[in-house]
């Protein structure tokens, strides 16, 4: 395979991505992602070159955007060997986790330069007697939630050298060329027919104009065993999904905040529905409306009723970004539609959730804080082992600090109530508390 290859479209992930990250003012610090990855070697030499021969085999981890022609339109595959990967000085067995969660905070500290870098950094922290720990950090840009639990799971599995080989060819240059076709069009028609009739019914909602602050946007997370075995029972029961019930109660909670019987969100859409996605390490998640009417009656139905809506805002979530945003009469060379739903949801499961090396015990955190995001409040549901994991980030301007955490914890207990069965009103009133 040929280390430096042509110019190559972007794919629409990659285009969605920098949009929101362009958004930002091309200081997407929340987009750099950290994560510690065991490796299934101690030797340092063969880490290394077990990570630039995955690289080799994943193009999306060593691609720039190229700056000659358009903006946000070309990309150009380099070689996996201008990857950084950092050899650091042995430790003592027992801090090795410790050490390697602190050098992926370290090389998360810089947003990337994605025209100049590949978009991933590593280091390599190895112990005596232990095999090496992988910090990374990796731009959204090269992968998406899905994309990052597939890094993570190839690159821990044994076999070394000789399992980063015999992975599926799907590549951005293949996946931009079956995004060119001309049925991808009919896929974009009815990306902007949904967006066009869910914004005309949904008031737009500015985030609050206020001073700039380090700590403005807040991100609590909550692990629960009890909400996730409730999850689990409401979802078996209802025929749907544990992201359907979790969707369902966020936005009973929306409804309450916003005082609207109506609630229009932001769906974040995975795309992961053909074999060869599935095995794409690259990103592919794009923004998608939704909207919801919260009727009276039992938390089973409206659970049903957030499943359908939502399967159906997903299927129209494949899209050229860019045509979308022309179409809605964005900007040019924009990529994301004026009037945008500032409320999120992603369910950011994988197919195979597993523990992180070292990770904080479960309960309620306080993740972090950012000083500017384009959002106002965005919920996470994510699977760690066989725990589910909720993570709340919001614009403190909108929710203040300490209801963050206060409605994390309102949202488990609505969601163990829920397990029994409850009728909605019955939920609103136990959320209200909180609220």
């Amino acid at each position: 395979m040929p280390h430096d290859l042509p110019l190559i479209p972007l794919t629409w992930g990659q285009k969605a991505i920098l949009g929101t990250i362009g958004d930002l003012g091309g200081q997407g610090r929340y987009f750099t992602i950290r994560r510690v990855i065991p490796l299934p070697t101690g030797d340092d030499d063969l880490a290394r070159r077990m990570l630039w021969r995955f690289a080799e085999t994943n193009e999306s981890l060593r691609t720039v955007i190229s700056e000659a022609g358009e903006p946000l339109t070309t990309q150009r595959i380099i070689s996996p060997e201008r990857i950084r990967v950092d050899i650091a000085t042995p430790v003592d067995a027992g801090d090795q986790a410790e050490h390697a969660r602190a050098a992926a905070a370290r090389l998360a500290r810089e947003p990337f330069d994605l025209t100049a870098e590949p978009p991933i950094r590593c280091s390599v922290i190895r112990a005596p007697g232990n095999d090496a720990l992988l910090a990374l950090a990796v731009s959204h840009f090269a992968v998406d939630a899905y994309a990052l639990s597939l890094l993570s799971r190839w690159l821990s599995s044994p076999g070394g050298l000789d399992a980063l080989t015999d992975r599926p060819p799907w590549q951005p240059r293949m996946q931009a060329a079956a995004e060119g076709a001309s049925s991808s069009g009919r896929r974009t028609e009815r990306a902007i027919t949904r967006w066009t009739t869910v914004l005309a019914d949904t008031p737009v909602v500015a985030s609050p104009p206020a001073p700039e602050r380090a700590d403005r946007f807040v991100e609590w997370s909550l692990e629960s065993a009890t909400a996730s075995d409730a999850i689990g029972a409401t979802a078996e029961r209802t025929e749907t999904s544990p992201a359907s019930v979790v969707l369902a109660i966020w936005c009973l909670a929306l409804g309450l905040l916003d005082g609207r019987s109506t609630v229009a969100l932001t769906l974040i859409s995975g795309n992961r529905h053909r074999d060869r996605e599935r095995h794409y390490l690259g990103p592919m998640a794009q923004d998608t409306p939704m909207s919801v009417e919260l009727r009276t009656g039992t938390f089973d139905d409206l659970v049903r009723e957030v499943h359908r809506e939502a399967l159906n805002a997903y299927a129209d979530g494949r899209y050229d970004p860019a045509l979308l945003a022309a179409a809605m009469g964005a900007p040019e060379r924009t990529v994301r539609p004026p009037g945008k739903i500032l409320t999120f949801f992603n369910d950011a499961r994988s197919e195979h959730p597993s523990d992180q090396p070292g990770r904080p015990p479960a309960g309620l955190r306080r993740i972090g804080h950012w000083a500017r995001l384009d959002l106002r409040r965005f919920l996470v549901l994510q699977q760690i082992g066989r725990t589910f994991r909720l993570r709340l980030l919001a614009d403190t301007e909108v929710l203040t600090a300490d209801r963050i955490p206060a409605l994390l914890q309102a949202m488990a207990e609505a969601l163990v109530c829920a397990a029994s069965g409850a009728r909605v009103g019955d939920l609103e009133h136990l959320l209200g508390r909180q609220l």
